[in-house]
């Protein structure tokens, strides 16, 4: 046999053996099965994930050399390979949210291996459906170790990496052990996203679109003694003096008042829908410097009782109440089907400084603060 044909020979045997190793999606040959390097994130606006976490506001890919993630004290920012400038809205303010990564591990050598993070804040590793690390706290840069889990080699194992960011820096970084040796950052070429036979779209989607333009506002002048604007509950006997026509509830007059309002005295209704942030229970709470009225409806205002009337003199007091809460999900917007709120707010001043600051915090039904408190956003009302 020629020394030609030999390696010709040598050379097929080779090609018919790497190719038997390469995988193909549902059997549609071109397509592999996983991508390396890739995996699937969700940005939730809480700091507290359950099994069917609320607060959802977007669903991207990050790419990526080694897991780690360094955000600084700026918004976390998915890294695509274009990241168009409408996603930004859909991201998560700098603190007190969550990351959740979804994809694929995959070892090259069957072992027994641990995962380590050093994160800012807290992280939770889930493996083949397990939970293996969990460090669900507020921390600087700590060192958390996972317990021992057994890896065959060229298995894909589910993996979910959750992340928690409070205050300040936010950062994790995952590195991993084999066999009781320290290798460092785990490499994208070990991580996976699945996709399907026809391709991947690593265009990202946005879930949950938030473009509330504010309430309606309108004030009053008064004078000492003056009767209120309004002797119904949703209703007012004269025309206001100023109207705004769109924002938040976030006023701190001082001894001044709204422009266009001459008086000391004064009276002011904000109203419009609001849409929850998160499921849960919804704490409304105002810094107020006078008085207070507030009426709360799902969907639809009708004649009712007040949830909140504290309608008298107080010094920057926080008066709040308290309703349970929905917020919207993918279906719902799909479904036309939108769990919205309609609010009135009536605020009187009587008189020096004058306050009116409207935030709200949310917590499940064990009492835990899903989100402390934060001025309501003007994307989540509407006039």
């Amino acid at each position: 046999m020629s020394k030609r044909l030999c390696l010709f020979l040598t050379f097929a045997i080779l090609l018919s053996l790497s190719c038997a190793t390469v995988s193909y999606a549902d059997g549609a040959e071109g397509y592999p099965e996983y991508y390396p390097g890739i995996l699937q994130n969700e940005y939730y606006d809480t700091i507290y994930l359950d099994d069917v976490p609320s607060g959802l506001r977007g669903r991207f890919y990050d790419r990526f050399e080694y897991f780690a993630f360094n955000f600084g004290m700026e918004t976390p920012v998915p890294q695509m390979e274009y990241v168009p400038d409408e996603l930004y809205r859909y991201l998560p303010d700098p603190e007190n949210y969550s990351i959740r990564w979804k994809g694929y591990l995959k070892v090259d050598e069957s072992a027994i291996y641990k995962i380590k993070a050093v994160s800012d804040d807290g992280v939770r590793v889930y493996v083949d459906n397990n939970k293996i690390l969990e460090h669900w706290k507020p921390s600087s840069l700590e060192l958390s170790v996972s317990e021992e889990i057994s890896l065959e080699a060229g298995t894909y194992y589910p993996i979910t990496i959750e992340y928690m960011q409070g205050p300040l820096n936010a950062a994790i970084f995952l590195f991993y052990e084999k066999d009781g040796v320290n290798m460092g950052l785990i490499p994208g070429s070990m991580l996976f996203c699945r996709v399907s036979a026809t391709g991947a779209d690593f265009t990202g989607t946005y879930p949950l679109l938030r473009t509330g333009n504010g309430l309606s506002h309108a004030f009053w002048e008064g004078e000492d003694g003056n009767e209120a604007p309004w002797d119904e509950p949703l209703a007012y006997n004269r025309p206001p003096d100023v109207v705004d026509v769109a924002g938040n509830v976030d006023y701190a007059w001082g001894f001044g008042a709204p422009e266009g309002i001459d008086t000391d005295v004064f009276f002011g209704q904000y109203s419009g829908v609001i849409v929850a942030k998160l499921t849960g229970n919804m704490t409304i709470s105002f810094l107020v410097d006078d008085a207070i009225e507030v009426y709360f409806f799902e969907k639809y205002p009708t004649v009712a009782e007040p949830v909140l009337k504290e309608w008298g003199p107080h010094s920057d007091e926080i008066l709040q109440f308290t309703v349970p809460v929905i917020a919207n999900s993918n279906e719902d917007y799909n479904n036309n089907s939108l769990h919205m709120y309609y609010i009135s707010i009536r605020y009187a001043d009587f008189g020096l400084a004058a306050k009116c600051i409207m935030s709200w915090q949310y917590s499940d039904d064990e009492g835990n603060v899903l989100m402390p408190f934060e001025v309501v956003p003007v994307e989540f009302l509407y006039h």
